[in-house]
């Protein structure tokens, strides 16, 4: 994952994707541990494909601050405009 991720970003040094702002948001706080989910709006530049992306953030309080500990997305291909085909 390291290598290609590095021949990426050399290739395509520039971000792909704009965000268009989030919403459906979801906290949860229990001691030092909270859970943060929400939908985030974005926009391919290259295909002008709007895509919505779901977002999990896992954090931690570190010496009185928040840290991420764990951060997932899961992008919403199927309802994309136009549609996102995946080759998986």
């Amino acid at each position: 994952i390291k290598k290609s991720m590095k021949t990426w970003m050399t290739v395509s040094p520039k971000s792909e994707m704009t965000s268009e702002g989030c919403d459906n948001w979801t906290i949860r706080v229990v001691g030092n541990m909270a859970w943060a989910r929400f939908v985030q709006h974005t926009s391919l530049v290259a295909t002008n494909t709007k895509m919505d992306l779901i977002e999990l953030k896992v954090l931690e309080k570190v010496n009185g601050q928040w840290k991420i500990s764990t951060s997932a997305t899961i992008a919403d291909f199927k309802n994309a405009s136009p549609p996102v085909r995946s080759t998986y």
